[in-house]
């Protein structure tokens, strides 16, 4: 059997696109799922800074996960980094098409950084309890 490290190292250059083609049709498909799921109002509503919170979020996350071998209690490590896939390709994709601007960007991005992201993490971790309390009230 090969290993992926083996693999790696006999693919030519044509594998190696092909690889990334299906990885940008599998960030597709998670964009896809994910702009259903959330609606396009959430993306009109967040825009370009609600897009940067998340992206820090997910860098945070990753970055905790990585540094400390923890193991993650709600999904995979390489579903944070196919998240962080997304929303990079979706902050290109907003510049490519003038929905923002690169200045507009810069400013966004100094703001995001200014945000303190345990906190916010903590307060999403507040509301998503408070959520699941309320549907379980209501299901009865």
């Amino acid at each position: 059997m090969t290993s992926k490290r083996e693999s790696l190292r006999t693919m030519t250059r044509d594998d190696m696109v092909d690889k990334f083609k299906e990885t940008t049709l599998t960030i597709i498909d998670v964009f896809k799922k994910k702009s259903k799921d959330y609606d396009l109002e959430f993306y009109k509503e967040v825009g370009g800074f609600g897009l940067l919170l998340r992206i820090r979020e997910k860098e945070h996350r990753l970055n905790n996960l990585l540094m400390t071998n923890g193991a993650p209690e709600c999904e995979p490590i390489e579903d944070n980094i196919k998240d962080l896939s997304t929303a990079y390709t979706a902050l290109f994709s907003m510049l490519q098409f003038d929905l923002i601007s690169l200045d507009k960007l810069k400013v966004l991005w100094k703001q995001a950084l200014e945000v303190d992201i345990d906190e916010l993490i903590i307060k999403q971790d507040a509301k998503n309890k408070l959520k699941r309390k309320w549907w379980q009230f209501w299901k009865r």
